[in-house]
């Protein structure tokens, strides 16, 4: 695959594209892409650790160019898993989400935290149809999920499709369910035997907390109504999800949800990590 064209999946803009250029001009970088990308695509299996060739800034911009390496052993697995290859370039645009992420967290153009998401998608382990991506198998991981009126809803490692929500535009309710019901026809096709009793979601975006500081209108209160949500976690830090680095100070031009919920970490505030179960029937039509 060409730069341009890996570029032009991905997401990356021209100014971009160039310094990714640079990385692959540059003889140490480009050669530690290369090592990442062996050590990592021709393994069978998606290693536990990374490997680390080179430090710091340097190690982000390798992986970045091993991700463009990574691109053919991808196409290669989703074939011997008979997956279409455009869902494969459907979920490349998270290796631009990462890179921007590395940007304005630490500074430098690349890929360091997110570079275990990469491998994710590259193995087909992860799937993105439109808005949302999802795995192709997940299990509730709790004991059980009652509903308010004590009726049982989940048991511990019930079928589901785990939903993950990339961070590269509004949660746009329509899209989101469009996703959902792009992906119960895939699970169809492909996976006709997996009775999945409905969708999940681990995520800061679903703390009914959030509820507080935005109008009943807004995608992220919308998407929250689609479900059942439970606690995960009785504490959480959201600040680097929440603004995309980790010093919410820098974020320029905040928006009302980041204006409210950093005055409410400052006057003590603590948020919670929930879970959302969304059952099939309240996404899919079935036959009658």
């Amino acid at each position: 695959m060409t730069l341009e064209r890996f570029c032009e999946l991905c997401g990356f803009n021209a100014d971009e594209e160039k310094i990714i250029a640079g990385y692959l001009a540059d003889e140490k970088i480009n050669a530690a892409g290369l090592e990442i990308c062996r050590l990592c695509f021709e393994a069978p299996e998606r290693p536990e650790t990374f490997p680390e060739p080179v430090e710091g800034d340097d190690l982000a911009k390798a992986n970045l160019v091993s991700a463009f390496y990574g691109i053919e052993y991808a196409k290669q697995i989703h074939a011997s898993l008979g997956i279409p290859q455009y869902i494969l370039e459907n979920g490349m645009r998270d290796i631009a989400i990462w890179s921007r992420h590395e940007l304005r967290d630490k500074g430098v153009f690349g890929i360091r935290r997110g570079f275990h998401w990469i491998n994710v998608l590259y193995r087909a382990v992860a799937l993105r149809f439109g808005r949302l991506e999802c795995n192709l198998t997940r299990g509730f991981r709790l004991d059980e999920l009652r509903d308010e009126a004590g009726n049982l809803l989940l048991k511990k490692d019930d079928p589901l499709i785990g939903l993950h929500i990339p961070a590269d535009g509004a949660l746009d309710i329509d899209a989101c369910i469009d996703s959902m019901r792009k992906m119960a026809e895939f699970f169809d096709w492909y996976k006709p035997d997996y009775h999945y009793k409905g969708f999940v979601v681990d995520t800061w975006l679903v703390d009914p907390l959030l509820a507080q500081f935005l109008p009943p209108e807004s995608n992220i209160v919308r998407f929250q109504q689609l479900g059942i949500q439970y606690l995960i976690q009785d504490e959480y830090d959201p600040t680097f999800w929440m603004w995309g680095t980790r010093d919410p100070e820098k974020v320029a031009n905040p928006s009302e949800l980041q204006r409210k919920a950093l005055a409410f970490i400052k006057s003590g505030g603590v948020f919670k990590y929930y879970g959302m179960y969304i059952p099939k029937e309240r996404i899919v039509k079935t036959a009658q």
